[in-house]
């Protein structure tokens, strides 16, 4: 192919602007067949770069592109002066005013219309070629002012791309006409075809609409019964249950197959007849009308399908059933066998309210359904007797495998020398091997414990033939020994030698463990009791004889010949009974509270200092009566000696050590106090007493001890509070333990963590104001709610004398009444066990209308969160009894004090 040359530029190229690959080599293919050049560019801004680098003679561009569209692309060729002589034409359909114009005003030569055939394409290149050629494509651009679509457009534009415009819009106006022409051409000829076309085509379409009826009403059907054999064949695989599947059957033929009823019957053998099984649908009884005559019964007979497509005039069912199938609005019916293992088992009915429902391929497709409900009923039962069958078998293996793995008996059978000729996993077990190989490895006689057993052993077999319940141990490869029992019978040679051993033996170890453990559990128990009943003895001692010296003395008192002298002293035994009394009492409830878990720990901060100077000068007097030196020791200044700690349990812990201390010595000294060590506080108390005999060490912390102790009886007490002071160290955090030797003392020392971190701190104390305790009593008005009378009496005598007016309530509801009554009341003294309602319930009805009103709790209970409750019901202090009247008269003042204004108000001081 020979190139077409440019007089000026050589070859003729053009330049192509189309980011369509499809219509670009389109383009391209149709150019070059007419010997151009053609480069192409696959946007505006690379058709740019390729016009100013090869200054084609033409280039053709579509108008739409990215990055630079065709109408941009034209702009910046004719506005630069290298390319603005190089014809450019516009690929558009001219539909657009918009669009030409756009084309105008950007200065494009020519436009081809799309869609273009090659010579139309051809000859307008052509003539531009022409143009250039003669000289005839200068420039002259001239204004003109157009109206198009209603709005008035101002262009400018030279003559020639005017005239090119007007070319193209002929040229493509000529084209579209003749294509119209050419389409009337076609549509007359048409027209004159169109009504027997019509007519024709009504009639085929009418015959064929017919017959897709027909076929789609045959399809829908046939598919319906395909839906039914799909889902019941997924139920058979799924549902092992015969009454979950016959059920899921009956409503999978209604909800897929669309069919009025379905039921499905299964023959009772008892009796002979069909009995209703499952069902859905139109619930129906027409397995019950004639059961002789019913059409449901004709598989059971034939061993066949029966169809009725006309139930109403089918003269094969019987009158009576008819009637009564179509009251139910069934127009057709069928029914078909149910099989296991070639014997007829029930039938299965399925009822339709169309009339010729039932075509033959309908039929055989239920046919082929019966017959799988059939085969899955036949599955179902093999795989139930499977099932009982695996299931016994597993039953029997599990029974002989436990036996065999839980047997405690290990058989053997082995040689004079010891060799292990057979053995059972279970003689393995015992002796600690995994496996019968392995222990068959060893020889017998390197376990035994004592080895000079087995010659006797031996020996005692060959006289007696056989060993019974033969008792030996065993030491075990990771130490262990164990015991056995044994029974061997001895197997002899024709010579009446031992040649071999056969028996077996059974690890006797846990139940000989057992059989121990109960000897010492008796000996303990009989050891507990022994010392339960020395301490009840102890206790009737303890509790009879202050009530002794309380009633005998008190009888005194009645003798009207008593001086004043012999009086104060039967007061004082009385008192000193009934702290003797108090203190036995006391006991018996801590260590019932310690063994119960009711103990609460209530940390404050505490100075140790005071501590140890209060239990001195508590104790001083009674150790001065008996002689004794009385020391203590505090290593620490007192504002160092600061402890967060519960401050009574280590009162309790100390005074229990002290009294201790002083009630077992009779000469010598008693000193006690503390170090500082570390992260803790050690406390001892040293005495010069009779001290403890190394044998009862272990155990003086144990409750009832002392009663035990033959050497003690001397001296009263209860025997728990060391048990007690032990109890309460632990719950501290801490521990205790002594040094004693026999009529030299003992040294007891304890342990208390230093705690950091303070829980509570007593804001009270450094607020209590007492210089003037009788104006304070002197002024009061006071309600005493005590339900016991002597306690009433009590508490008057307590506080008669120095109170204003004291008012009394015996029950909950009384109290509240009587505190509405005198809203002047300043303190209440609130039982918390009383009738009707309690002091609790009673606080919290008087905290509703009196705020300021100092209301003290007070309880016989003595019981860990006594305080706590009586708190939270809104009391403002709590005591327990027997009541210590100074202890009163402090909490009194204690709280009175608080009261913001009180004394202002009540006794005018400030």
């Amino acid at each position: 192919m020979k190139t077409k040359l440019d007089s000026k530029n050589g070859l003729i190229t053009i330049l192509i602007a189309e980011d369509s690959p499809t219509q670009a080599e389109q383009l391209s293919h149709i150019l070059e067949k007419n010997n151009y050049k053609v480069i192409a560019a696959k946007d505006g801004k690379e058709a740019f770069a390729m016009a100013i680098k090869h200054k084609p003679s033409i280039i053709i561009s579509d108008i739409m592109m990215p990055e630079m569209n065709g109408y941009e692309l034209c702009k910046n060729i004719k506005t630069n002066e290298n390319t603005i002589n190089i014809p450019v034409i516009l690929l558009t359909s001219l539909a657009n005013a918009d669009d030409v114009l756009e084309g105008l005003a950007c200065g494009a030569d020519n436009f081809i219309t799309k869609p273009y055939n090659s010579d139309y394409l051809i000859t307008h290149i052509e003539r531009i070629l022409s143009n250039i050629k003669f000289g005839n494509y200068e420039r002259v651009r001239i204004g003109v002012e157009i109206i198009i679509g209603g709005k008035k457009r101002f262009i400018t534009a030279d003559q020639q791309q005017m005239l090119s415009l007007l070319i193209s819009t002929y040229d493509a106006a000529v084209q579209r006409n003749n294509e119209l022409l050419e389409t009337q051409e076609e549509l007359k000829a048409l027209n004159e075809n169109l009504e027997e076309l019509v007519n024709e085509r009504t009639a085929a379409l009418l015959e064929e609409i017919e017959i897709r009826k027909s076929a789609e009403k045959e399809i829908n059907k046939l598919n319906r019964i395909y839906a039914v054999l799909s889902n019941i064949n997924q139920a058979i695989v799924r549902i092992q249950d015969t009454n979950k599947l016959l059920n899921d059957i009956c409503l999978i033929a209604v909800d897929e197959g669309k069919f009025e009823s379905a039921w499905i019957g299964i023959i009772n053998k008892e009796v002979n007849k069909i009995e209703f099984s499952a069902s859905a649908g139109l619930e129906n009884e027409l397995f019950n009308v004639c059961s002789d005559k019913n059409p449901i019964c004709n598989p059971l007979k034939f061993g066949k399908h029966f169809i009725s497509n006309d139930i109403s005039n089918d003269n094969r069912i019987w009158d009576e059933w008819k009637q009564k199938s179509l009251t139910y609005g069934f127009k057709s019916f069928a029914v078909f066998p149910i099989r296991t293992f070639e014997n007829i088992v029930g039938s299965f009915c399925i009822y339709s309210n169309e009339p010729g429902f039932f075509d033959d391929k309908e039929i055989n497709l239920l046919d082929e359904m019966s017959t799988d409900i059939s085969f899955a009923l036949e599955y179902i039962q093999i795989e139930l007797k499977r099932k009982e069958a695996e299931e016994l078998l597993k039953k029997s293996e599990l029974k002989y495998r436990q036996l065999f793995d839980d047997d405690l008996t290990g058989d053997f059978i082995a040689t004079v020398d010891g060799k292990i000729l057979l053995a059972n996993p279970a003689l393995a077990r015992i002796f600690g091997y995994n496996s019968v190989d392995e222990l068959m490895k060893l020889n017998i006689a390197s376990l035994y414990k004592n080895l000079e057993e087995r010659d006797e052993f031996l020996n005692f077999l060959r006289k007696n033939k056989k060993i019974e319940q033969f008792e030996r141990e065993f030491i075990l490869r990771d130490g262990r020994v164990i015991s056995t029992i044994e029974n061997v019978v001895g197997e002899f040679d024709e010579n009446g030698e031992l040649v071999s051993l056969k028996g077996y033996l059974f690890d006797n170890t846990e139940r000989k463990k057992a059989e121990l453990d109960l000897i010492k559990a008796k000996e303990k128990a009989e050891e507990s009791d022994r010392l339960k009943t020395a301490f009840l003895t102890n206790m009737s001692h303890e509790i009879r004889t202050p009530m002794n010296g309380i009633l005998g003395f008190t009888s005194l008192l009645k003798k009207p010949d008593l001086t004043g002298e012999k009086q104060q002293d039967y007061i004082q035994i009385i008192e000193e009974s009934g702290a003797r009394m108090l203190n036995t009492i006391n006991d018996i409830i801590d260590i019932s509270k310690i063994e119960s878990g009711l103990v609460e720990v209530i940390n404050l901060e505490t100075n140790i200092n005071e501590q140890i100077e209060y239990i001195y000068t508590f104790f001083n007097a009674e150790a001065q009566e008996k002689g004794l030196t009385f020391l203590f020791k505090n290593t620490l200044p007192k504002e160092e000696a600061n402890l967060i700690v519960d401050k009574e349990k280590l009162q309790k812990i100390l005074t229990n050590l002290v009294k201790n201390a002083i009630k077992f010595t009779d000469t010598g000294s008693i000193e006690f106090g503390y170090n500082k060590k570390d992260c803790c506080y050690e406390f001892f108390v040293k005495d010069t007493g009779i001290g403890i005999p190394r044998d009862k060490q272990a155990v003086i912390f144990e409750r009832f001890i002392q009663a035990d102790i033959s050497d003690t009886r001397a001296y009263d007490g209860s025997g728990l509070g060391l048990s007690i002071t032990k109890a309460y160290i632990e719950m501290l955090g801490g521990r205790i333990w002594l040094e004693s030797e026999e009529n030299k003392g003992s040294t007891f020392h304890f342990i208390i963590p230093c705690n950091i971190e303070q829980k509570e701190k007593n804001v009270l104390s450094n607020k209590i104001d007492i210089r003037y305790p009788d104006l304070l009593i002197k002024n009061l008005k006071i309600l005493i709610a005590e339900d016991d009378e002597i306690s009433s009496k009590y508490l008057t005598e307590i506080l008669n004398e120095s109170c204003k007016e004291i008012l009394y309530a015996k029950t909950g509801p009384e109290a509240i009444n009587k505190s509405t009554l005198n809203p002047d009341i300043d303190l209440i003294l609130m039982d918390v066990q009383m009738p009707e309602i309690d002091g609790h319930e009673a606080t919290r009805q008087i905290r509703k209308f009196n705020k300021d009103v100092v209301i003290i709790a007070q309880t016989a209970f003595g019981l860990v969160g006594d305080r706590k409750k009586a708190l939270e019901a809104g009391c403002n202090d709590y005591i327990s009894k027997p009541i210590d009247p100074n202890k009163l008269n402090m909490l009194i003042i204690k709280n009175l004090t608080l009261k913001e204004n009180w004394f202002s108000q009540k006794i005018g001081l400030f």
